[in-house]
């Protein structure tokens, strides 16, 4: 069973929408738990505004749970040191990500940082809601990080509306009517792929 947890210390930056796409791409690899940790809880609403092709279930329901093959955590916005050492050490791989904007980057480094002192977890950053060209914010934010040594996907995800409209109308993105769903949708095929090799190797 894989535990990935979807973690940052900054609202806003695509981490319940990176949280459910996840999810659903785990769910073709069997059963999925969705673990909404939120107070928010963004990611139940998400869910119950249509139907997704997995289980969103709170930690307390977990416990009680039984036949999920992976589980995926939407955890709390700036989780607290305790709360980020239990995720740490209840999963086998952390997802940070976060948008290309200075104050971003900057919540992204201080969660990284965090997490360097709590063990050998391992963790990527994944850059979200990213602008098309000419925007540079991306290829900058990119360079940044990975000039700060920080782990990081590969991929990345666009900036697109189609996800403020499958968050509203409780499906993914793929099934929203948009010219950028599509594409949408194969910027997390490709950070699943990235995801699940790292899974394998670990």
């Amino acid at each position: 069973m894989a535990v990935v947890s979807v973690v940052s210390y900054k609202g806003g930056v695509g981490k319940t929408t990176t949280a459910v796409h996840l999810a659903a791409l785990f769910s073709a690899r069997g059963a999925v738990a969705l673990v909404d940790g939120d107070p928010n809880h963004s990611s139940a609403l998400w869910a119950g505004r249509g139907e997704l092709p997995f289980e969103v279930v709170t930690f307390e329901k977990l416990l009680r749970a039984r036949g999920f093959d992976h589980i995926v955590v939407d955890s709390a916005a700036r989780p607290n040191g305790d709360e980020l050492r239990d995720l740490a050490e209840s999963s086998d791989v952390m997802v940070i990500p976060t948008n290309p904007e200075g104050m971003s980057i900057d919540a992204l480094s201080q969660t990284c940082k965090t997490l360097a002192t709590l063990g050998k977890t391992p963790y990527r950053a994944l850059l979200t809601m990213v602008p098309a060209a000419p925007s540079k914010e991306g290829i900058e934010a990119r360079a940044f990080l990975e000039g700060s040594g920080i782990p990081l996907f590969t991929g990345q995800v666009r900036q697109s509306a189609a996800f403020r409209t499958a968050s509203t109308t409780g499906v993914l993105v793929h099934q929203v009517r948009s010219s950028s769903a599509k594409n949408c949708w194969m910027d997390y095929e490709s950070i699943g792929r990235e995801l699940w090799t790292l899974l394998e190797g670990r």
